[in-house]
């Protein structure tokens, strides 16, 4: 008796091509119109409950995610494209990462420390990153906390103090921990706080080398997570920051 064939639409179908791998081009034809849906979804204008302005992280997502999803559109594509044509000796490559990254990290490193500089203008955009700056250079002071008029307090910290707390003598210091602080403070001394967290980024990347190779002795394993760590946003957006 012959087989009857499975049904394109049974459970069973669908979950097997659920399971079975994507390909690169089906991976570039998801992530494209998953970033293209992204980005005419955020196109659309906010709406508008009343006079009061939208949250300001809602409203910078949604200004200026649907540009960088466009972009990553074409770097998906373009990525595609040279991967047929264009012989990449990968294994060469993280091969050589994983015997030893150094030349590569510092490479990074330098990247890291001009995008921190020309990208980033090396200057503290939120108060997250403003906060542990200002506690530096007091520290770069030689004191514990700044010190301004009492009655500039009220002009200084706003009432709901998530950043900054201040006494009624007008003496001033952040709210967070005082580590980051006190490793920006050599180089507020030195005029350069701009360059710690790309030297940050360049340790943090030997540290996963390392951890890889204690983890995957004799594998690729430390090159991969060398790569895998420089390609990541989250990497690369901190380490030219003041987060």
């Amino acid at each position: 008796m012959a087989e009857q064939p499975a049904n394109a639409f049974s459970a069973e179908t669908i979950w097997t091509r659920l399971r079975s791998p994507v390909g690169s081009a089906g991976a570039v034809l998801v992530s494209g119109a998953g970033l293209a849906g992204l980005s005419l979804v955020l196109a659309q204008p906010m709406a508008s409950g009343g006079p009061v302005a939208p949250q300001i992280f809602s409203y910078l997502f949604s200004r200026n995610e649907p540009a960088a999803a466009w972009v990553a559109i074409g770097i998906l594509v373009a990525s595609a494209i040279l991967a047929r044509g264009i012989r990449f000796p990968e294994r060469l490559l993280v091969s050589r990462l994983a015997a030893d990254p150094r030349a590569f990290v510092a490479c990074a490193t330098a990247v890291l420390a001009l995008a921190a500089l020309l990208v980033y203008r090396a200057h503290p955009l939120s108060m997250d990153e403003y906060a542990p700056l200002f506690q530096a250079r007091v520290f770069a002071r030689g004191r514990l906390a700044g010190q301004v008029p009492p009655e500039l307090v009220p002009r200084l910290v706003p009432p709901i103090r998530w950043f900054i707390e201040a006494a009624p003598s007008g003496a001033m210091l952040s709210s967070y921990w005082p580590g980051f602080a006190l490793l920006l403070t050599p180089f507020v001394l030195l005029g350069c706080p701009w360059l710690l967290n790309p030297l940050l980024g360049g340790a943090t990347l030997l540290l996963v080398w390392r951890l890889a190779r204690r983890l995957w002795p004799d594998t690729a394993a430390p090159g991969w997570a060398v790569l895998f760590t420089a390609a990541s946003p989250a990497f690369t957006v901190n380490a030219i920051s003041y987060y």
